[in-house]
This record gives structure tokens, C-alpha cells and sequence, in this order.
């Protein structure tokens, strides 16, 4: 077998393992929540050969959300919490072919206590999550990217909806 048929085979596995493994805390987390930041890691020069920008995963879940009842503020302003996209990329040049993960979280912050330690601290926590990776020539990857990054953005709304119908 050779490098290239090893690889993809390995590929093919991760993804039956790992595509879409989704996560959803539903807790009552998301409920009373108004505004979200986008925060979007800007992605490096792999991705960037593959064809992923900070513009296009940025716009591809700003499409979404500007469909929704959320109030979408800049980091600057106050916030209920944060939707963060992150893109990783591996460009392998012999092959001609990106393998990649995305990962679709939204995030916030209050006052907690747990078991352990019954006082409340201030802490930042993951209430939704939405994982998967992904394989593709170059020109194929930014659809690829752009189509789960609006999925996921779904997703954490639907979630966002349950918790907060009809306001």
C-alpha cells in the first residue's frame, strides 16, 4: 500500500468516526441570551493555501445569524456570549489535497460553583460545541467549510431557539 492510499484510508476512518460528532449542553445555558460576538481565528498559511479566510468563515455564520432574533455586536460591546470558529488546516503539497477540522463553539461567562468548590467564581464556559473534520482537493475544501460552518451556526440556533421561544 502506498503513502497516499495509507493516508486516505485513514482519512476515510477519521471521518466515519468523527464527522459531525456534535454536542449540545442543554441546560437551560442559552436561555435569556440577546447579543453574540463573532470571534473567528484567523487561519493560518495552510488553510490559506486551501482556500479558508477569516472572511469566509466569518460571513458563513454571520449569514445565519443575521436571520435570527439575536442582537450581533462587535467584541467591543457587551455581550451575552460568543460564537468562536476555528478552522485547522493541513495542506499535504504531494497529494494536492487539505484535510481539516472546524470547530463551531459558542461561549459565555458568569459566576459558577461546583461540588468541589462552593463559592462562585468567575469563569468562561463552552455551551455549545459542534465539531468535524474534513478532506478535499484545495478547490474543494472552502464549500466544504462554508456549508458546515452555516450547518453548525444552525445547529447552536435551534438550540438558541428551544431555550428562548418566541422572544
Amino acid at each position: 500500500m502506498t503513502a497516499k492510499a495509507i493516508f486516505k484510508a485513514t482519512l476515510v476512518a477519521l471521518l466515519c468516526l468523527l464527522y459531525s460528532a456534535s454536542q449540545a449542553i442543554a441546560q437551560e445555558t442559552l436561555r435569556g441570551v440577546r447579543t453574540v460576538t463573532v470571534i473567528v481565528e484567523t487561519p493560518d498559511d495552510d488553510a490559506r493555501r486551501c482556500g479558508i479566510t477569516k472572511e469566509l468563515l466569518e460571513s458563513s455564520a454571520l449569514f445565519i445569524l443575521q436571520q435570527s432574533r439575536l442582537r450581533i455586536v462587535p467584541v467591543s460591546q457587551e455581550n451575552d456570549g460568543y460564537l468562536y470558529v476555528n478552522a485547522t488546516v493541513q495542506y499535504q503539497a504531494a497529494q494536492n489535497f487539505c484535510s481539516g477540522a472546524l470547530a463551531v463553539k459558542f461561549r459565555t461567562s458568569g459566576m459558577v460553583s461546583t461540588r468541589h468548590n462552593p463559592a462562585p467564581t468567575f469563569d468562561v464556559f463552552t455551551v455549545f460545541e459542534s465539531l468535524t473534520i474534513m478532506g478535499s482537493p484545495p478547490i474543494g475544501l472552502p464549500a466544504l467549510m462554508q456549508q458546515s460552518t452555516e450547518s453548525f451556526t444552525k445547529r447552536f440556533l435551534a438550540e438558541w431557539v428551544k431555550q428562548n421561544p418566541g422572544k
